[in-house]
């Protein structure tokens, strides 16, 4: 089944993945809120999000196993937490784009990068 694709967001708006049930999710469109941030919501069930947008969040980490959803089903049924240590950049992003919900929330992409996982700082960062 291929997922919709969404128009990308207008002028600065700044993406959020995630899912609406998450609370660290929800605690991040909260704070950018609370910054008077433009955003657009994308949820990871209704859309993968692109291999570059997880390249780019692999790349904001300087482990691998912080791009993962360490507490959630999918990480678990999966036995990544034997495996996740052992993954290349390139493992990981096949792994991460496989499936979304194995990917740490939410994905926070402004003009000036990407961050993973609910870090008022880094989000400060990549949306200024």
């Amino acid at each position: 089944m291929s997922k919709v694709k969404k128009p990308a967001p207008a002028g600065n708006a700044v993406e959020v993945w995630g899912l609406k049930t998450c609370g660290t999710t929800r605690k991040a469109l909260k704070f950018l809120e609370s910054k008077s941030v433009a955003c657009v919501f994308r949820d990871v069930r209704e859309e993968t999000p692109p291999k570059t947008l997880i390249n780019q969040a692999l790349g904001s980490v300087d482990r691998y196993r912080k791009a993962f959803n360490t507490s959630g089903a999918a990480y678990k049924d999966g036995n990544w937490k034997v495996k996740v240590d052992g993954l290349n950049k390139a493992a990981a992003l096949s792994a991460l784009s496989a499936d979304p919900m194995l990917i740490k929330r939410p994905i926070v992409r402004g003009p000036n990068g990407v961050t993973i996982g609910f870090d008022e700082d880094a989000i400060k960062k990549v949306i200024k």
